[in-house]
C-alpha cells in the first residue's frame, strides 16, 4: 500500500513539473514580449527626423542661413525618467526655444530677475546688456502647451522643480545659459506592438557595449505620439 502510495505521489509530481514547465514555454513563446514588430528603416528615419534635436533658421525674405536653434522636443531628451512627471524641469528649460531674449524695454524685468537671483550690487547693470550674458524668458503658459503636446501634462504636474526661476509676476521661467548643447536622441532601432513604440539609441562607448537611451511612445488614437518614458538602459 506504501509503495502504491509513493507511485501515485511521484506521478504527480511530475504531471505538476510538466504543468509548469509548459506555462514558462508559453509565457516565453508567443507571449506580447514575442509580438513586437521591428520598424522599418523607413519608419526609423522618419523618427529621427522627428526627434531631431538641432534646425536651421533661414531669412523670410532672402532664404540665406541665419543660425541654429533647438528644437522643442529636444527639451524631452535632457533628463531620463520613467514617467514625463519625473522630468528635471531645470534642464528642460536650459536650451528651450520657446524664449524671448529681454531687451531695453524689459528693464524692470531684467532687475526682478537679478534680485530673485541674490546678485550683488544688481543696480550697476542698467540694461540687461550690460549683464554677462542674455537673460531669456519662457513664458510658463507656452511650457505647459509644449509638456501637454509629448505628454499629456502641464507644468504644475511635474514633481521635479528644483533650480528654476521663476517670477509669478510674469508667470514666466528664466534662463541665462550662454552655452548650446540641447538634448538629443538619435533612434538608430525600434520596434512596435499595438500602440506601444519603443525606440533606442546607439550604445555608448567604442566597443558598443555601454549604456543606450530608449524611448517609450503610446500612439494616440489620432495618430499623434505620446512620450511615455526616456530610460538609459
Amino acid at each position: 500500500m506504501k509503495k502504491l502510495f509513493a507511485f501515485l505521489l511521484a506521478c504527480v509530481c511530475a504531471l505538476a513539473l510538466f504543468g509548469c514547465a509548459g506555462a514558462n514555454d508559453d509565457k516565453s513563446d508567443g507571449g506580447p514580449e514575442d509580438d513586437w514588430a521591428p520598424l522599418t528603416e523607413a519608419q526609423i528615419e522618419e523618427f529621427k527626423e522627428m526627434f531631431a534635436s538641432e534646425a536651421d533658421v533661414m531669412d523670410e525674405t532672402t532664404g540665406e542661413y541665419r543660425y541654429t536653434t533647438s528644437t522643442p522636443v529636444s527639451c524631452f531628451f535632457t533628463s531620463h525618467y520613467d514617467d514625463p512627471r519625473d522630468i528635471d524641469l531645470a534642464e528642460f528649460l536650459r536650451y528651450c526655444p520657446l524664449s524671448t531674449t529681454l531687451g531695453d524695454a524689459d528693464v524692470e524685468e531684467f532687475h526682478a530677475v537679478l534680485d530673485t537671483l541674490g546678485i550683488e550690487d544688481a543696480e550697476r547693470f542698467k540694461v540687461p546688456d550690460d549683464w554677462a550674458v542674455p537673460v531669456r524668458r519662457i513664458p510658463k503658459s507656452d511650457v505647459s502647451a509644449l509638456l501637454t503636446q509629448w505628454a499629456d501634462i502641464t507644468v504644475d504636474g511635474l514633481c521635479n522643480q528644483d533650480g528654476v526661476t521663476y517670477l509669478a509676476q510674469y508667470d514666466a521661467f528664466y534662463e541665462y545659459a550662454s552655452d548650446f548643447g540641447p538634448g538629443s536622441f538619435i533612434p538608430m532601432g525600434g520596434e512596435q506592438y499595438g500602440d506601444s513604440i519603443r525606440l533606442w539609441s546607439a550604445p555608448r562607448g567604442e566597443d558598443g557595449e555601454g549604456t543606450h537611451d530608449e524611448l517609450t511612445l503610446e500612439v494616440r488614437p489620432d495618430g499623434s505620439y505620446r512620450i511615455e518614458a526616456f530610460r538609459e538602459v
